[in-house]
Protein backbone atom coordinates (compact mmCIF):
# COMPACT_ATOMS: atom_id res chain seq x y z
CA UNK A 1 0.00 0.00 0.00
CA UNK A 2 3.04 2.34 1.14
CA UNK A 3 4.62 1.31 -1.97
CA UNK A 4 1.43 2.38 -4.34
CA UNK A 5 0.88 5.62 -2.84
CA UNK A 6 4.07 6.74 -3.16
CA UNK A 7 4.55 5.46 -6.73
CA UNK A 8 1.27 6.95 -7.40
CA UNK A 9 1.84 10.81 -5.80
CA UNK A 10 5.63 11.09 -5.80
CA UNK A 11 6.59 10.52 -9.80
CA UNK A 12 9.36 11.49 -11.64
CA UNK A 13 13.08 10.42 -11.05
CA UNK A 14 12.82 8.26 -8.08
CA UNK A 15 16.42 8.59 -7.33
CA UNK A 16 16.21 12.01 -7.09
CA UNK A 17 13.25 11.69 -4.42
CA UNK A 18 15.84 9.61 -2.82
CA UNK A 19 18.19 12.13 -2.27
CA UNK A 20 15.90 14.83 -1.39
CA UNK A 21 14.71 12.29 1.46
CA UNK A 22 18.02 11.47 2.87
CA UNK A 23 18.70 14.91 3.12
CA UNK A 24 16.18 16.01 4.61
CA UNK A 25 16.76 12.74 7.13
CA UNK A 26 20.26 14.13 7.48
CA UNK A 27 19.26 17.95 8.53
CA UNK A 28 16.57 16.34 10.76
CA UNK A 29 19.40 14.43 12.88
CA UNK A 30 21.89 17.07 12.82
CA UNK A 31 20.47 20.64 13.11
CA UNK A 32 18.35 18.48 16.33
CA UNK A 33 21.44 17.75 17.68
CA UNK A 34 23.45 21.15 16.75
CA UNK A 35 20.85 23.26 18.26
CA UNK A 36 22.12 23.38 21.82
CA UNK A 37 23.88 26.96 20.92
CA UNK A 38 19.78 28.55 20.01
CA UNK A 39 18.36 26.68 22.41
CA UNK A 40 20.35 27.74 26.03
CA UNK A 41 20.72 31.08 24.29
CA UNK A 42 18.01 33.31 23.75
CA UNK A 43 16.38 32.13 21.14
CA UNK A 44 14.81 29.06 22.38
CA UNK A 45 15.60 29.79 26.07
CA UNK A 46 15.82 26.23 27.20
CA UNK A 47 13.06 24.50 25.03
CA UNK A 48 15.47 21.89 22.71
CA UNK A 49 11.77 20.22 21.32
CA UNK A 50 10.88 23.82 20.42
CA UNK A 51 13.88 24.22 17.95
CA UNK A 52 13.53 20.92 16.14
CA UNK A 53 9.90 21.37 15.87
CA UNK A 54 10.40 25.05 14.27
CA UNK A 55 12.90 23.31 11.73
CA UNK A 56 10.33 20.50 10.97
CA UNK A 57 7.92 22.98 10.48
CA UNK A 58 9.98 24.30 7.32
CA UNK A 59 10.84 20.83 5.75
CA UNK A 60 7.42 20.10 5.88
CA UNK A 61 6.77 23.53 4.06
CA UNK A 62 9.44 22.00 1.85
CA UNK A 63 8.11 18.58 0.90
CA UNK A 64 4.89 20.57 0.16
CA UNK A 65 6.76 22.67 -2.00
CA UNK A 66 8.73 19.95 -4.10
CA UNK A 67 5.30 18.00 -4.48
CA UNK A 68 3.38 20.95 -6.21
CA UNK A 69 6.22 22.27 -8.03
CA UNK A 70 6.84 18.38 -9.30
CA UNK A 71 3.11 18.63 -10.64
CA UNK A 72 3.85 21.20 -13.09
CA UNK A 73 5.17 21.86 -16.46
CA UNK A 74 7.89 24.39 -15.84
CA UNK A 75 7.40 26.10 -19.69
CA UNK A 76 3.87 27.01 -18.99
CA UNK A 77 5.33 29.37 -16.12
CA UNK A 78 8.13 30.73 -18.50
CA UNK A 79 6.74 34.14 -19.01
CA UNK A 80 5.31 34.60 -15.88
CA UNK A 81 8.76 33.61 -13.78
CA UNK A 82 11.07 35.71 -16.20
CA UNK A 83 8.35 39.04 -16.94
CA UNK A 84 6.92 39.40 -13.53
CA UNK A 85 8.37 36.79 -10.70
CA UNK A 86 12.60 37.85 -11.43
CA UNK A 87 11.77 41.38 -11.84
CA UNK A 88 9.54 41.92 -8.44
CA UNK A 89 12.09 39.82 -6.35
CA UNK A 90 14.62 41.66 -7.85
CA UNK A 91 13.07 44.64 -7.11
CA UNK A 92 12.97 43.84 -3.32
CA UNK A 93 16.07 42.88 -2.80
CA UNK A 94 17.78 46.27 -4.37
CA UNK A 95 14.92 47.77 -2.20
CA UNK A 96 15.90 45.62 0.94
CA UNK A 97 19.98 46.29 0.15
CA UNK A 98 19.75 49.52 -0.27
CA UNK A 99 17.10 50.31 3.31
CA UNK A 100 19.94 49.35 5.13
CA UNK A 101 17.42 46.79 7.34
CA UNK A 102 17.27 43.53 8.04
CA UNK A 103 19.14 41.31 11.38
CA UNK A 104 21.76 38.88 11.25
CA UNK A 105 24.25 42.07 10.38
CA UNK A 106 23.25 42.17 6.39
CA UNK A 107 20.51 43.73 5.10
CA UNK A 108 19.51 40.61 3.28
CA UNK A 109 16.82 39.34 5.60
CA UNK A 110 12.81 40.82 5.61
CA UNK A 111 9.78 39.56 7.51
CA UNK A 112 6.36 38.58 5.97
CA UNK A 113 3.65 37.58 8.03
CA UNK A 114 5.86 37.27 11.27
CA UNK A 115 8.11 35.29 9.24
CA UNK A 116 11.75 36.21 8.47
CA UNK A 117 12.76 35.41 5.07
CA UNK A 118 15.65 36.15 2.77
CA UNK A 119 14.18 36.58 -0.85
CA UNK A 120 17.63 36.15 -2.75
CA UNK A 121 16.99 32.73 -2.08
CA UNK A 122 13.69 32.64 -4.60
CA UNK A 123 15.45 35.55 -6.70
CA UNK A 124 18.15 33.06 -7.05
CA UNK A 125 15.84 30.58 -8.72
CA UNK A 126 13.64 32.73 -10.48
CA UNK A 127 16.89 34.02 -11.98
CA UNK A 128 17.82 30.60 -13.78
CA UNK A 129 14.52 30.08 -15.09
CA UNK A 130 14.97 33.32 -17.13
CA UNK A 131 18.41 32.71 -18.50
CA UNK A 132 16.93 29.70 -19.82
CA UNK A 133 13.93 31.61 -21.14
CA UNK A 134 16.77 33.41 -22.90
CA UNK A 135 18.17 30.67 -24.15
CA UNK A 136 15.20 29.31 -25.73
CA UNK A 137 14.21 32.80 -26.97
CA UNK A 138 17.58 32.93 -28.88
CA UNK A 139 17.76 29.17 -29.60
CA UNK A 140 19.01 29.47 -32.83
CA UNK A 141 21.40 32.02 -32.45
CA UNK A 142 25.31 30.58 -33.63
CA UNK A 143 27.39 33.27 -32.58
CA UNK A 144 28.97 33.62 -28.89
CA UNK A 145 28.76 36.89 -28.76
CA UNK A 146 25.42 38.50 -30.08
CA UNK A 147 21.90 40.22 -28.61
CA UNK A 148 21.43 36.88 -26.43
CA UNK A 149 25.29 37.35 -24.80
CA UNK A 150 24.09 41.41 -23.99
CA UNK A 151 20.49 40.36 -22.14
CA UNK A 152 22.46 37.28 -20.53
CA UNK A 153 25.34 40.21 -19.09
CA UNK A 154 22.50 42.50 -18.85
CA UNK A 155 20.52 40.26 -16.24
CA UNK A 156 23.64 38.77 -14.49
CA UNK A 157 25.22 41.91 -13.95
CA UNK A 158 22.20 43.53 -12.68
CA UNK A 159 21.61 40.41 -10.52
CA UNK A 160 25.05 40.39 -9.09
CA UNK A 161 24.82 44.34 -7.99
CA UNK A 162 21.37 43.59 -6.28
CA UNK A 163 22.75 40.91 -3.85
CA UNK A 164 26.85 41.95 -4.02
CA UNK A 165 26.31 44.49 -1.30
CA UNK A 166 25.30 42.13 1.41
CA UNK A 167 26.54 38.92 0.04
CA UNK A 168 29.43 38.70 -1.75
CA UNK A 169 29.64 34.86 -1.84
CA UNK A 170 26.09 34.82 -2.63
CA UNK A 171 26.94 37.25 -6.10
CA UNK A 172 29.81 35.25 -6.83
CA UNK A 173 27.59 31.96 -6.82
CA UNK A 174 25.42 33.85 -9.45
CA UNK A 175 28.17 34.65 -11.53
CA UNK A 176 30.09 31.05 -11.45
CA UNK A 177 26.76 29.17 -11.89
CA UNK A 178 26.06 32.19 -14.84
CA UNK A 179 29.43 31.38 -16.31
CA UNK A 180 28.69 27.69 -16.29
CA UNK A 181 25.60 27.77 -17.99
CA UNK A 182 27.26 29.89 -20.71
CA UNK A 183 29.78 27.47 -21.80
CA UNK A 184 27.65 24.42 -21.50
CA UNK A 185 24.70 25.69 -23.62
CA UNK A 186 27.20 26.86 -26.30
CA UNK A 187 28.93 24.06 -25.92
CA UNK A 188 32.37 25.45 -25.42
CA UNK A 189 33.89 23.14 -22.98
CA UNK A 190 37.64 24.02 -23.67
CA UNK A 191 36.22 27.75 -22.26
CA UNK A 192 36.01 25.77 -18.63
CA UNK A 193 39.64 24.50 -18.88
CA UNK A 194 40.30 28.10 -19.47
CA UNK A 195 38.25 29.21 -16.59
CA UNK A 196 39.84 26.33 -13.95
CA UNK A 197 43.29 27.99 -15.24
CA UNK A 198 42.35 31.66 -15.21
CA UNK A 199 40.23 30.97 -11.92
CA UNK A 200 42.95 29.64 -10.30
CA UNK A 201 45.32 32.25 -11.23
CA UNK A 202 43.14 34.86 -9.71
CA UNK A 203 42.39 32.97 -6.61
CA UNK A 204 46.70 32.86 -6.16
CA UNK A 205 46.50 36.59 -7.09
CA UNK A 206 44.00 37.97 -4.38
CA UNK A 207 45.95 35.49 -1.79
CA UNK A 208 48.99 36.87 -2.62
CA UNK A 209 47.48 40.65 -2.56
CA UNK A 210 46.34 39.48 0.74
CA UNK A 211 49.76 39.78 2.72
CA UNK A 212 50.60 43.49 1.11
CA UNK A 213 50.11 46.14 3.13
CA UNK A 214 47.99 47.78 0.27
CA UNK A 215 45.16 45.13 0.95
CA UNK A 216 45.37 45.87 4.72
CA UNK A 217 44.87 49.80 4.12
CA UNK A 218 41.59 48.98 1.77
CA UNK A 219 40.35 46.74 4.42
CA UNK A 220 41.03 48.79 7.20
CA UNK A 221 38.89 51.95 4.99
CA UNK A 222 36.16 49.49 3.83
CA UNK A 223 35.44 49.34 7.53
CA UNK A 224 35.51 52.24 8.20
CA UNK A 225 32.90 53.40 5.46
CA UNK A 226 29.55 52.50 4.52
CA UNK A 227 29.66 53.19 1.42
CA UNK A 228 27.77 50.71 -1.64
CA UNK A 229 29.94 47.94 -0.93
CA UNK A 230 28.21 47.74 3.15
CA UNK A 231 29.81 44.32 4.09
CA UNK A 232 33.45 44.60 1.65
CA UNK A 233 34.78 45.05 5.30
CA UNK A 234 33.42 42.01 6.59
CA UNK A 235 35.04 39.53 3.25
CA UNK A 236 37.71 41.31 3.20
CA UNK A 237 38.51 40.61 6.97
CA UNK A 238 37.56 36.75 6.33
CA UNK A 239 39.93 36.87 3.79
CA UNK A 240 42.85 38.79 5.78
CA UNK A 241 42.04 35.96 8.73
CA UNK A 242 42.00 33.28 6.73
CA UNK A 243 45.53 34.17 4.72
CA UNK A 244 47.32 35.69 7.25
CA UNK A 245 46.52 34.96 11.08
CA UNK A 246 48.53 31.74 12.80
CA UNK A 247 47.43 28.32 12.93
CA UNK A 248 46.29 26.44 15.96
CA UNK A 249 49.79 25.59 17.60
CA UNK A 250 51.80 28.16 16.16
CA UNK A 251 54.14 30.68 17.88
CA UNK A 252 51.71 33.85 17.98
CA UNK A 253 48.43 32.15 17.64
CA UNK A 254 45.87 33.88 19.31
CA UNK A 255 41.84 32.66 19.54
CA UNK A 256 39.59 35.55 19.27
CA UNK A 257 35.83 36.19 18.12
CA UNK A 258 36.76 36.43 14.94
CA UNK A 259 38.73 32.89 14.13
CA UNK A 260 36.59 31.20 16.89
CA UNK A 261 33.78 29.76 14.19
CA UNK A 262 36.79 28.12 11.38
CA UNK A 263 39.21 27.35 14.58
CA UNK A 264 36.14 25.10 16.35
CA UNK A 265 35.02 23.81 13.13
CA UNK A 266 38.66 22.43 12.85
CA UNK A 267 38.13 21.09 16.30
CA UNK A 268 35.40 19.90 15.21
CA UNK A 269 36.35 17.50 12.73
CA UNK A 270 39.34 16.69 14.83
CA UNK A 271 37.28 15.05 17.65
CA UNK A 272 35.67 12.68 15.26
CA UNK A 273 39.19 10.67 14.80
CA UNK A 274 37.49 9.39 11.61
CA UNK A 275 35.02 7.50 12.99
CA UNK A 276 32.97 9.91 14.26
CA UNK A 277 31.24 9.73 18.14
CA UNK A 278 27.88 9.27 17.56
CA UNK A 279 24.84 11.32 16.51
CA UNK A 280 23.86 13.47 19.43
CA UNK A 281 27.21 13.40 21.23
CA UNK A 282 29.19 16.68 19.76
CA UNK A 283 30.84 18.65 22.54
CA UNK A 284 31.53 21.33 19.39
CA UNK A 285 27.94 21.68 19.32
CA UNK A 286 27.72 23.97 22.41
CA UNK A 287 30.69 25.76 21.36
CA UNK A 288 29.94 26.57 17.99
CA UNK A 289 27.33 29.68 17.31
CA UNK A 290 26.06 28.64 13.79
CA UNK A 291 27.05 24.67 14.33
CA UNK A 292 23.27 23.95 13.02
CA UNK A 293 24.09 26.12 9.32
CA UNK A 294 27.29 27.62 7.98
CA UNK A 295 29.32 24.65 10.32
CA UNK A 296 26.91 22.08 10.00
CA UNK A 297 29.03 19.99 8.07
CA UNK A 298 31.89 19.72 10.37
CA UNK A 299 29.46 18.67 13.22
CA UNK A 300 28.34 15.76 10.52
CA UNK A 301 32.01 14.79 10.68
CA UNK A 302 32.46 14.89 14.25
CA UNK A 303 28.95 12.83 15.27
CA UNK A 304 29.22 10.19 11.88
CA UNK A 305 33.03 10.48 11.01
CA UNK A 306 34.11 10.29 7.59
CA UNK A 307 31.95 7.87 6.53
CA UNK A 308 28.67 10.17 7.05
CA UNK A 309 30.63 12.84 5.74
CA UNK A 310 31.71 11.09 2.81
CA UNK A 311 27.73 9.49 2.41
CA UNK A 312 26.32 13.55 2.35
CA UNK A 313 28.99 14.42 -0.22
CA UNK A 314 28.32 11.32 -2.44
CA UNK A 315 24.43 12.03 -1.81
CA UNK A 316 25.05 15.79 -4.08
CA UNK A 317 27.65 13.69 -6.69
CA UNK A 318 24.80 11.61 -7.67
CA UNK A 319 22.18 14.18 -7.55
CA UNK A 320 24.88 15.72 -10.24
CA UNK A 321 24.77 12.61 -12.46
CA UNK A 322 21.14 12.07 -12.32
CA UNK A 323 20.36 15.58 -13.42
CA UNK A 324 23.04 14.73 -16.17
CA UNK A 325 21.05 11.89 -16.94
CA UNK A 326 18.19 14.34 -17.08
CA UNK A 327 19.29 16.78 -19.42
CA UNK A 328 20.81 14.20 -21.88
CA UNK A 329 16.97 13.08 -22.06
CA UNK A 330 15.41 16.33 -22.40
CA UNK A 331 12.73 17.49 -24.91
CA UNK A 332 13.88 20.79 -24.82
CA UNK A 333 16.63 23.65 -24.51
CA UNK A 334 14.56 25.59 -21.64
CA UNK A 335 14.09 22.63 -19.08
CA UNK A 336 17.66 21.32 -19.93
CA UNK A 337 18.98 24.55 -18.82
CA UNK A 338 17.02 24.93 -15.62
CA UNK A 339 17.72 21.88 -14.50
CA UNK A 340 21.56 22.48 -15.33
CA UNK A 341 21.55 25.86 -13.67
CA UNK A 342 19.58 24.88 -10.37
CA UNK A 343 21.47 22.08 -9.95
CA UNK A 344 24.73 24.09 -10.10
CA UNK A 345 23.52 26.10 -7.71
CA UNK A 346 22.83 23.82 -5.41
CA UNK A 347 26.44 21.66 -5.79
CA UNK A 348 27.99 24.76 -5.79
CA UNK A 349 26.42 25.73 -2.35
CA UNK A 350 27.78 22.37 -1.07
CA UNK A 351 30.80 22.62 -2.55
CA UNK A 352 30.96 25.93 -0.57
CA UNK A 353 30.00 25.10 2.62
CA UNK A 354 31.72 21.70 3.07
CA UNK A 355 35.01 23.95 1.74
CA UNK A 356 34.85 26.10 4.58
CA UNK A 357 34.24 23.65 7.21
CA UNK A 358 37.12 21.82 6.41
CA UNK A 359 39.33 25.34 6.30
CA UNK A 360 40.14 24.94 2.41
CA UNK A 361 38.41 28.70 2.14
CA UNK A 362 37.38 31.62 4.26
CA UNK A 363 34.47 31.50 5.79
CA UNK A 364 31.33 32.59 3.65
CA UNK A 365 27.93 32.31 5.34
CA UNK A 366 26.77 29.75 2.25
CA UNK A 367 24.18 26.79 4.32
CA UNK A 368 24.64 23.42 3.44
CA UNK A 369 21.32 22.72 0.57
CA UNK A 370 18.65 20.91 2.38
CA UNK A 371 20.93 20.05 5.84
CA UNK A 372 21.51 23.31 7.44
CA UNK A 373 19.07 24.84 9.35
CA UNK A 374 17.21 28.01 7.30
CA UNK A 375 13.54 28.45 6.55
CA UNK A 376 13.81 30.26 3.60
CA UNK A 377 16.63 28.17 2.23
CA UNK A 378 14.99 24.96 2.57
CA UNK A 379 11.54 25.56 0.63
CA UNK A 380 14.17 27.49 -2.13
CA UNK A 381 16.10 24.34 -2.15
CA UNK A 382 12.65 22.30 -2.19
CA UNK A 383 11.69 24.20 -4.99
CA UNK A 384 14.86 23.11 -7.16
CA UNK A 385 14.09 19.30 -6.32
CA UNK A 386 10.52 19.91 -7.70
CA UNK A 387 11.42 21.59 -10.49
CA UNK A 388 13.93 18.74 -11.60
CA UNK A 389 11.80 16.28 -10.96
CA UNK A 390 9.14 18.04 -12.81
CA UNK A 391 11.20 18.38 -15.40
CA UNK A 392 12.15 14.57 -15.46
CA UNK A 393 9.00 13.36 -15.35
CA UNK A 394 6.90 16.22 -18.15
CA UNK A 395 10.06 16.37 -20.25
CA UNK A 396 11.98 13.54 -20.98
CA UNK A 397 12.27 10.83 -23.65
CA UNK A 398 9.65 8.88 -21.85
CA UNK A 399 6.02 7.87 -20.88
CA UNK A 400 3.80 8.68 -17.89
CA UNK A 401 2.71 5.57 -16.49
CA UNK A 402 -0.93 6.90 -16.64
CA UNK A 403 -0.49 6.46 -20.22
CA UNK A 404 -0.19 10.21 -21.39
CA UNK A 405 2.90 10.68 -24.02
CA UNK A 406 5.46 13.65 -23.21
CA UNK A 407 4.96 16.24 -26.07
CA UNK A 408 8.17 16.83 -27.95
CA UNK A 409 8.69 20.25 -27.55
CA UNK A 410 10.93 22.64 -30.33
CA UNK A 411 12.85 25.41 -28.08
CA UNK A 412 11.97 28.25 -30.01
CA UNK A 413 7.82 27.43 -29.42
CA UNK A 414 8.06 27.99 -25.55
CA UNK A 415 7.69 31.59 -25.78
CA UNK A 416 4.81 31.08 -28.17
CA UNK A 417 2.64 29.55 -24.96
CA UNK A 418 0.98 30.92 -22.54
Amino acid sequence: MVKEFLNNNFKGDKIIWIIYACLLLFSAVEVYSASSHLVYGNVFKGDYNGAIFKHIVFCCMGIMTAFITHQFKLRRFAKLITFFVFPVLLIWVAALSLSGGGTNGAARWDSVAGINMQPSEFLKLSYVVAVAYLFSRYSEVKKTFSLLTFWLVLLGGLTVLCIVRENVSNAILVGTTTWLIFTLAFNKLKWLVYSILIGGLFVFSVVEFAKTDLFQDLRKAAIRQDGFLNRAGTAMGRLDRFVNEKEPGEEGFTLNDKNFQSVHGKVAIANSWGIGVFPGRSKERDVLPEAFSDFIYAIIIEETGLLGGGFVLLLYIVLLYRVGRIIAKCNNRFCAIVAAGLCMMMILQALINTSVAVGLIPVTGQPLPLISRGGTSAVAVSAYFGIIIGISRFECNNEEKDGDAVEDIEPQNIINET
